[in-house]
This record gives structure tokens, C-alpha cells and sequence, in this order.
């Protein structure tokens, strides 16, 4: 999800058991990287930044699932832990209301392969974690190997047989999610790269080169990219950056 987005959170409970449990109770504890808790499900009661489910009664071998919707925010704390906090019957391989990090090495969950899973941990809690999508691009436009963002233009003397130009285009995707269909333009030179897949983190660098022209010269770089989720799916809207540069 985007920042600004709702998300829902499901807290299923199972009673692995096969007699009936009743009393139990659930408590999620929503963190601050969450706000605007709406649409709390089964008679889920929110007191400060605690939802609490209560007097919930499950078959044998029985499950329910718990939900509400939260607004991501743009910065916070976004591990969501829920657990289980009272139950009428005994639990053999659990004790409700005790820390749901049973062993407090900061691994969550014995059962959920959500990747952050503690088999040592008991049971009856686990945490959920929602990564804000904050896709973005960077251009970094050189003209023989000088950024004048940083330094000065560089000076390029014309003799009568002429000059070469050597202009680089260094695309960084410093967002958190992949990119495809990034395209990297001159308003000078035209198309100079197209690059099919730009993973988060990943760095690629185009080049062009051209003849010098006499006077100053001035050409704008601008790159443009798709944002995709883990599946390869755009998501959002396309990101964009421009760099001048100039000889």
C-alpha cells in the first residue's frame, strides 16, 4: 500500500482444541505507523490505540476472523502484534497475556511464514507488518563527466575538425519498489535509453555522445519509470526526474 492508503488487518483465531473454548479474549495493539481505525468487526471495542475482542466462545477445532481497516502514515512503527490475552479453558502449549515475543529475540509468531516466524514462541500471538510503498527515481545527467549541479560546466574546445561531446545518464532508483518501463530522454538528443527492469536500489548508467557546437549548450535529461508490486504489477503512478546539464 501507499502512504495515505487503508489497509485490513485479519486476526484469525483457531481453537485447535476439540471441545468448545470459551472467554477468550484478543487485544491488537495498533502501532503509530497506523491511524483512523474504522470498521472493527465481531463487537471489537478501541480504547486509546487498543482494539479488544471479548467473551469470545469457538467450537472445537473452530475459527474466527477478527478485522479492521487503518490508514498507513508516512512514518511510525508498522508491526502490528495481536494476542490472546484470557481464555476460560486451559491452553497446554500456551499462556494467554503473557508478551506474544514469548522469548523476546523480536521474532513474532510460531505458525505465520510471514518471515519474521519464531518457532520457540507459543501460539497465541503473532505480528503482521506493512511496508509502505514510496516508489521514486533519481537522474544524475553529466557532460564529459562533469555534473555542474556540483562543479563547474565544462569548457570544450572547438577546433576546425571539430569535437566530441560525452554525456552520461546515471538512473537510481532510490525508492522501495521495482521499476519497469523506465525511459531515460533529451530534450537535445532524443531517446537514449529504455531499460526494461530497474530493481529498488539498482543503479544504470546510459551514455550518448554527440559533436560540440560553439556558445554555451544546454540539454535536459528527464527519466520516467513504472512502479510495480512484487508480482510485477504497476501499481501507482509513474515517477519522474529531470538534471540539466551544460557545456
Amino acid at each position: 500500500p501507499f502512504i495515505g492508503d487503508a489497509v485490513t488487518f485479519t486476526i484469525t483465531v483457531t481453537n485447535n482444541g476439540p471441545s468448545s473454548a470459551t472467554g477468550v479474549e484478543v487485544s491488537d495493539l495498533v502501532p503509530t505507523g497506523y491511524s483512523n481505525v474504522t470498521n472493527i468487526s465481531e463487537g471489537g471495542i478501541l480504547e486509546g490505540n487498543t482494539i479488544t475482542w471479548s467473551d469470545i466462545s469457538l467450537l472445537g477445532l473452530a475459527e474466527i476472523d477478527l478485522t479492521f481497516d487503518a490508514t498507513v502514515e508516512a512514518e511510525g512503527d508498522y508491526v502490528n502484534v495481536a494476542q490472546i490475552d484470557a481464555a476460560d479453558q486451559y491452553d497446554p502449549d500456551s499462556t494467554p497475556g503473557n508478551p506474544a515475543d514469548t522469548d523476546g529475540d523480536g521474532l513474532i509468531g510460531s505458525d505465520d511464514n510471514d518471515g519474521s516466524q519464531d518457532p520457540d514462541d507459543e501460539d497465541d500471538g503473532d505480528d503482521a507488518v506493512v511496508v509502505p510503498a514510496q516508489p521514486s527515481i533519481f537522474l544524475l545527467k553529466r557532460t564529459n563527466g562533469r555534473d555542474i549541479n556540483n562543479e563547474k560546466r565544462p569548457v570544450v574546445i572547438v577546433p576546425d575538425e571539430g569535437a566530441i561531446v560525452e554525456w552520461t545518464y546515471e538512473v537510481f532508483n532510490n525508492g522501495n519498489t521495482d521499476l519497469i518501463d523506465v525511459v531515460v530522454t533529451d530534450d537535445k538528443e532524443g531517446v537514449i535509453c529504455s531499460i526494461p527492469f530497474l530493481a529498488a536500489g539498482e543503479t544504470i548508467i546510459c551514455s550518448r555522445s554527440g559533436d560540440a557546437i560553439l556558445g554555451l549548450y544546454t540539454n535536459i535529461a528527464n527519466v520516467t519509470g513504472q512502479p510495480v508490486d512484487g508480482d510485477s504489477n504497476p501499481i501507482g503512478q509513474i515517477v519522474e526526474k529531470s538534471d540539466t546539464s551544460q557545456y
